[in-house]
């Protein structure tokens, strides 16, 4: 009998059917065959589930290719409806219990030709007899380089078993769900923001894993069209963890660019995809095979980054340590599914639940990451207040002082033409005496330099005045002019000099008139200008913009 079995008695009690079993090597017996009185004897007693490579009988190691039959016995103590549950990477078998076929997949064959693999995820219901219960299980290896079974069958009431099998595929759809949303999710952050490479890479690397999850899962959406291409979804799987590896390789050196070369990236990359496009070529047997040597590779690559991650420690922002520890868990869940590979170690799957610690890790990275952006740019924005505010302090106070400069220069020129003013009239009214006092024929002369004087004094120079106090207000008499239209030329000067903030006195002279004159000037020009009485008009004029 196989060893660590026990006695099914209750609803809830599951049978692991692993241990020792009956090994019958390059014979497919079914159970009549060992009803006959020279029944086949036992090759050996093997391990199940565990690979039959390099097992000896007779002194002989077993190549993995090959055909075999396994038998062992459980006893139940029950006759409630049970089932069978079989996991399988990929597998040709049949499976008999008391005689009666219970569950099969693909076709055990005795070569490459009549062997028809198959992905197994099989549940089958069955009736036990009270007491002891045969097993008989056909199974056969020609499509990779390890033969036998990597997972333990199941055996208990079918509704525990259905329990167990939905309790997979939900936690299994749960995470490829997660999975994908983190990939969608970093690509769409790609998509916003091109320069953060990272959020390609680790969306790329979401998406492989979740397509690798997808093929091995228990999920059967793949099924139908997985067991009519098995040697493309086979393929499909391995080309998968490639990609990831290499997916790996370039968000490490997005994240961390001083750790890792480029030219040690761009190598390991190229040989990736080298390594994915030699095993869509080859059979699916060789690839097999030659995985193992490649498995070397990236072994080596993986122990550089496992190395260059623990170095990323030190002198690392908060950010980027989170993300070395998501990396060292995902290398760590890689090392394990490796061994499962390579048949050390007999379990399920588990690179994807790998990245799933690691998608929490980078998940808390990349909130530490835009909360330090977020305070930064608060930090940012309130510097950036202050320079704008004090610069626009500094504006104003140069405007302000250009402004004053540029006033005082238009008042001397004002004051000079001032003076130049007065001086003629004085040489006006000098002329005017003499012309009175001369003969009848010099009068005419003296009389055309009196008009010539008098037409430069009264003079228009409102276009040339209004031109230079423009440069200095822009905007000013096209304002004045909008609000107050019916202003004249004259009254337009008036406003010009209370603009610039000058007196009665200083206005009077440079006009030539008297204070009363400036004064009533003013108080018309309210009244035109529709003020009230009580409001100051230079006051109003030197606050319009």
């Amino acid at each position: 009998m196989a060893e660590n079995q026990h006695v099914v008695g209750s609803e809830k009690e599951i049978i692991v059917l692993n241990g020792k079993m009956h090994f019958y090597w390059n014979q497919l017996l079914e159970p009549s065959d060992f009803q006959r009185a020279n029944s086949p004897e036992a090759s050996a007693l093997v391990d199940f589930p565990d690979t039959w490579n390099n097992f000896e009988i007779d002194e002989n190691r077993l190549p993995g290719r090959g055909h075999a039959t396994y038998r062992t016995w459980f006893i139940a103590d029950t006759v409630l409806p049970m089932a069978l549950k079989v996991d399988d990477y990929c597998n040709a078998f049949k499976i008999w219990i008391n005689g009666k076929f219970v569950a099969g997949a693909g076709n055990p064959g005795t070569g490459p030709v009549s062997n028809i693999a198959a992905k197994v995820n099989v549940v089958k219901a069955f009736i036990p007899e009270r007491g002891m219960n045969e097993v008989v299980i056909q199974t056969a290896n020609y499509e990779e380089k390890y033969g036998g079974f990597r997972q333990p069958f199941l055996i208990g009431t079918e509704t525990e078993i259905r329990r167990i099998e939905s309790d997979e595929k939900i936690a299994e759809a749960f995470v490829l769900g997660v999975i994908l949303a983190m990939a969608l999710y970093h690509l769409v952050l790609f998509a916003l923001n091109r320069k953060r490479k990272a959020f390609l890479w680790f969306g790329a690397m979401s998406f492989f894993i979740a397509l690798r999850l997808g093929l091995l899962s228990h999920i059967d959406f793949f099924d139908p069209w997985l067991q009519q291409n098995v040697h493309f979804y086979l393929k499909l799987a391995i080309a998968a963890m490639y990609l990831t590896s290499a997916a790996l390789f370039l968000f490490f050196y997005s994240v961390f660019p001083d750790r890792l070369k480029k030219w040690i990236r761009d190598l390991y990359s190229l040989m990736a995809l080298a390594f994915v496009g030699i095993t869509f070529i080859l059979p699916y047997y060789l690839v097999s095979v030659g995985i193992h040597f490649f498995q070397l590779f990236f072994l080596l690559g993986f122990l550089y980054l496992f190395y260059l991650t623990i170095r990323s420690f030190s002198g690392s922002s908060k950010y980027k340590r989170m993300i070395g520890v998501g990396i060292l868990l995902f290398l760590l869940a890689t090392a394990f599914e490796a061994l499962i590979f390579n048949r050390a170690v007999y379990s399920g799957y588990t690179l994807h639940y790998g990245l799933v610690g690691f998608i929490i890790f980078q998940s808390f990275a990349l909130s530490a990451d835009f909360s330090e952006t977020v305070r930064k740019n608060q930090e940012l924005t309130k510097v950036l207040d202050r320079q704008n505010k004090n610069l626009k302090k500094e504006v104003e106070e140069k405007s302000r002082e250009s402004i004053e400069a540029k006033e005082r220069e238009l008042l001397t020129v004002m004051m000079q033409k001032s003076g130049n003013d007065r001086l003629l009239r004085i040489i006006e009214e000098k002329l005017r005496r003499i012309s009175l006092s001369q003969v009848e024929d010099s009068n005419e002369n003296i009389s055309n330099v009196v008009k010539t004087i008098n037409n430069a004094l009264h003079s228009d120079e409102s276009d040339r005045y209004f031109f230079h106090f423009e440069k200095i207000h822009p905007g000013f008499f096209d304002s004045l002019k909008h609000k107050h239209p019916s202003l004249s030329q004259n009254e337009l000067k008036l406003c010009a000099y209370l603009r610039m903030n000058l007196g009665n006195l200083e206005i009077a002279g440079f006009l030539h008139v008297e204070q009363e004159s400036v004064r009533k000037a003013k108080t018309r020009m309210r009244k035109k200008m529709n003020l009230e009485s009580n409001r100051d008009i230079q006051a109003y004029l030197l606050n319009m913009r």
